[in-house]
């Protein structure tokens, strides 16, 4: 990632050599010189009244990025690649800009704030860098980043693949022990109803032998008839 920043700074310089005398050479020399001294907010300035003068300038573009890049502000020097990479007309200049996509997306994967999203930076990521080697082919440090990033992809795949696993046997496990204490709640009241229940059947059996016994003694006893003494 060093080594594109600083090239692009020095093509910047040699290709405005010839119109030195230009107001807009003028700022873009004192940018560069600014991001050299790590001057950043300054180095913004002249880029910025740089653009003032000409908006078309791709190459001016990929410095802000660079400088907001430095000032760690990954989205707005995102913003800048993607102009730069839009409208640059030379393929290793346009390579670099993807290339530089391709690292603030990977670095923003390795954010935990992005954890979330990790996968999908990834992904994006790996299409800058695809991007940058269709236009530059050569580039071994976009080789490499992308397959550091293809690398990580598929690790953050596994891992996460692993932990929904994990979850899923931890979800069992506290099912099978919610169930388990909920069966031993269970015990104590189901053994309650089956006592009430054998001394209903107890006393059930005790009423059933009263009432027989009642009506045996019933049918022993004979009907008792009157009878008229006769006197007559």
């Amino acid at each position: 990632m060093n080594k594109a920043i600083w090239l692009m700074v020095l093509l910047l310089f040699f290709q405005f050599i010839a119109n030195a005398q230009t107001q807009e050479w003028k700022n873009l020399h004192q940018g560069n010189r600014c991001f050299m001294d790590r001057k950043y907010d300054e180095a913004e300035k002249f880029y910025r009244e740089a653009l003032k003068i000409n908006p078309n300038n791709p190459r001016t573009y990929f410095n802000l990025g660079d400088t907001y890049l430095a000032k760690n502000d990954p989205k707005e020097s995102m913003k800048q690649f993607q102009i730069a990479a839009k409208t640059e007309k030379n393929k290793t200049v346009r390579s670099m800009a993807h290339h530089n996509m391709g690292y603030i997306l990977q670095t923003m994967a390795g954010d935990p704030k992005n954890a979330e999203k990790k996968q999908d930076f990834l992904k994006q990521a790996i299409e800058a860098y695809k991007e940058a080697l269709r236009n530059n082919p050569k580039d071994d440090d976009t080789r490499y980043n992308l397959a550091l990033c293809q690398k990580q992809l598929k690790d953050e795949k596994q891992r996460s693949k692993n932990q929904q696993k994990q979850q899923q046997e931890q979800k069992q496990e506290q099912g099978e022990q919610q169930q388990e204490e909920k069966n031993a709640r269970q015990q104590p009241q189901q053994k309650k109803e089956q006592q009430d229940d054998t001394q209903t059947e107890q006393l059930l059996n005790l009423s059933r032998q009263a009432e027989k016994q009642t009506r045996e003694r019933i049918n022993a006893m004979k009907p008792r008839r009157k009878s008229l003494n006769k006197n007559w």
